[in-house]
């Protein structure tokens, strides 16, 4: 399907820090020159950090609400996700707090621009699935170095104090945490097809928070970056909730997709609703989608999708998104290095050859020499191409159920399909009838990718020896540079490759229940 980012770290330490500091003192012999220089050392990189801003918990006097609070922060960052491609945001938990136990508690974070925390406060008691049910999600808007009180009542109301006091009370007030979870709060069913009530309340509830906001710009002086905020999600969650039930509502005959005239509405909303904000409405999440999808329903307007297969855009499409955005966003260069970068990131992720993401990327080079994600784009780029079909496929050298080398030039002769496993007898269950079909044409290699597990183990777990499959595995010292070599992930997890040793395709996903794409080329490779 067409990818839509939603979450390692490339470039950044934690942004929290401990308020406490402690000192270990040891008698010693010190120069006083050295001694000072270092203090002085110490004190000028303390005057290049940003003061810390604060976040205090603190219990209620009036009683216990029974419930915890979890801090989760995020930043708006490029960073390489866990399911291969790239996420555009960073989270990282900031703390936990329980009235009960801990009284109170002060956070710090390090910040240099305006951030969001999303606030979970949890019932203490009860089922899991009851607690989950009951989890209040609120955002919080944090400015450098203005500091935030958070008391929780009896009722488990959250309180706020501070100087963006009232940022998080119209924020509490106003807003879920995502625009789905307005769904359940307005009574959407998905079991029935129309679901108007959901529309009317959420118009409703536009109506009325743009009334209160414009109270609050009439009681205080709004910052501009929670302005540009504030701005972005009233504008986008109203016809992102309009497009959700109407496509449900356009469902109902069952089809499984839709007609080009429904999906012509659909994009209507985007393409009429859809306004251009300042660079701190990127801060809003249906902000950042929307500024994506505006380019893509261009883009697929003139170069449609392959809605028969993958539903991915193919190459042109690809680099015409990319230069719609040099145009589209030329007078705003921090959104146009956004969307240029989501647009770099299909080109490596989701095509199969990279003549279209080389060309992207000489013009992102010289577009942003200094960003952080140029080492990324340059492996994945060289990777890639090494793994075309038609291409010489990497050498390994891992080790059978008995302890011999198997290298692939030793099994040269052998149409092979490589299956990657990230846990023990990965795929097994679903690959078994497709080794029982094709055991005289073809060997499925199970290669077992897991750091740390002992040889021994391994072979005393993975299943017997039978017709049509292969188990290897790879020992540490060799893991990372084959998952180099082959660019191994969990969501393209099988290659295969010809008795000459050559690939003959490479980028085959995962799928449920069946893996209906490596069934069709398998079809197509060895026939019924």
């Amino acid at each position: 399907m067409i990818k839509r980012l939603s979450t390692p770290n490339l470039q950044k330490p934690s942004i929290f820090t401990d308020i406490t500091h402690r000192k270990n003192y040891k008698p010693m012999k010190t120069n006083l020159f050295i001694l000072a220089f270092c203090v002085c050392n110490v004190f000028g990189a303390m005057a290049q950090q940003p003061a810390p801003t604060k976040i205090r918990f603190m219990s209620d006097l009036s009683g216990s609400c029974n419930c915890t609070a979890s801090l989760m922060w995020y930043e708006v960052q490029f960073i390489e996700a866990p399911a291969g491609g790239l996420a555009d945001t960073r989270y990282e938990s900031v703390t936990t707090f329980d009235p009960e136990k801990d009284g109170e508690l002060t956070t710090s974070l390090r910040i240099t621009k305006p951030q969001i925390l999303n606030l979970v406060i949890s019932p203490k008691s009860g089922s899991v699935s009851d607690r989950q049910k009951k989890n209040r999600f609120l955002k919080l808007f944090v400015i450098p170095k203005n500091d935030i009180g958070i008391r929780i009542d009896s009722e488990g109301k959250v309180n706020f104090s501070g100087l963006t006091a009232d940022y998080q009370n119209f924020l509490q007030e106003n807003f879920a945490e995502s625009v789905y979870q307005y769904l359940p709060k307005f009574g959407f069913d998905p079991n029935r097809p129309d679901n108007p009530e959901v529309v009317r309340r959420i118009d409703s509830l536009q109506i009325e928070r743009k009334k209160r906001y414009t109270a609050l710009q009439q009681n205080i002086a709004i910052d501009s970056s929670f302005d540009a905020y504030i701005r972005a999600e009233m504008m986008t969650e109203p016809y992102m909730v309009r497009v959700l039930v109407k496509a449900k509502e356009m469902h109902k005959q069952g089809q499984l997709r839709l007609s080009k005239q429904q999906d012509e509405a659909l994009n209507n909303h985007t393409l009429t609703k859809f306004k251009l904000l300042p660079d701190d409405a990127l801060l809003s999440e249906g902000y950042r989608n929307e500024l994506f999808n505006y380019g893509l329903i261009q883009t697929t307007n003139k170069f449609p999708a392959d809605t028969f297969g993958k539903f991915v855009l193919k190459d042109e499409g690809v680099q015409f998104g990319y230069e719609f955005a040099e145009n589209y966003l030329k007078e705003i260069p921090t959104q146009k290095e956004y969307i240029q970068t989501r647009w770099l990131d299909y080109a490596t992720s989701l095509l199969t050859s990279m003549k279209t993401a080389q060309y992207l990327f000489g013009s992102y080079k010289q577009e942003y020499p200094n960003s952080v994600l140029l080492p990324y784009f340059e492996r994945q780029i060289e990777g890639k191409s090494k793994l075309e079909s038609g291409l010489v496929a990497p050498q390994f050298k891992l080790k059978d159920k008995d302890g011999n080398d198997v290298s692939l030039t030793s099994l040269k002769g052998k149409k092979l399909c490589l299956a990657f496993c990230f846990n023990l007898k990965q795929h097994e269950q679903i690959l078994r009838e497709t080794e029982e079909k094709y055991a005289d044409k073809l060997t499925i290699v199970y290669v077992t990718l897991m750091s740390s597990i002992p040889f021994d183990y391994w072979k005393d777990n993975v299943s017997a020896v039978r017709t049509g499959a292969l188990h290897l595995y790879a020992p540490d010292e060799i893991i990372d540079d084959f998952k180099n070599n082959y660019l191994a992930t969990n969501p393209y997890p099988f290659v295969l490759i010809n008795e000459n040793g050559n690939i003959y395709r490479r980028w085959i996903p995962q799928e449920f229940p069946m893996n209906k794409t490596l069934q069709n080329e398998l079809s197509t490779w060895l026939g019924n």
